[in-house]
């Protein structure tokens, strides 16, 4: 009797375990194709070649996973701007190396109008604000 207990949890369990890896399976290929298509999408916007678009896309991918890292670390304030920079800074040599000029020119000019549009969200989310609310 014990026996088929255990067996029947050993098999439940492992079903459920194929269950949730099939599930982030699907999720990682969906992420993958985004990520393509968003890819794809910002070299149609500053013309890129096939070359430069393979080039960059490793520049990009590096530079989200960076981002998204940084947001989930929770800092705050002047050091999570900090790191910001850096990282944006480092992507943007790493770009000026695979665009050209006018392509890096209109990559950093639309990278100034974002990061002023963020920054009101910044002032918004600012520790002070949200103790005032």
């Amino acid at each position: 009797m014990k026996k088929i207990l255990l067996t029947t949890v050993l098999l439940a369990t492992l079903t459920a375990v194929n269950a949730q890896e099939s599930k982030d399976a699907e999720m990682d290929k969906a992420t993958i194709e985004q990520a393509a298509a968003a890819h794809q999408q910002w070299a149609d916007q500053y013309g890129l070649d096939p070359k430069q678009a393979e080039l960059t896309r490793p520049v990009m991918d590096r530079f989200n996973a960076q981002m998204k890292e940084l947001k989930s670390a929770d800092l705050e304030g002047e050091a999570a701007d900090a790191r910001s920079q850096i990282l944006m800074d480092m992507r943007d040599k790493d770009l000026e190396q695979i665009l050209n000029k006018e392509q890096f020119v209109q990559f950093i000019e639309d990278s100034k109008v974002s990061e002023k549009r963020a920054e009101p969200k910044k002032a918004n989310n600012s520790p002070m604000m949200r103790q005032s609310k």
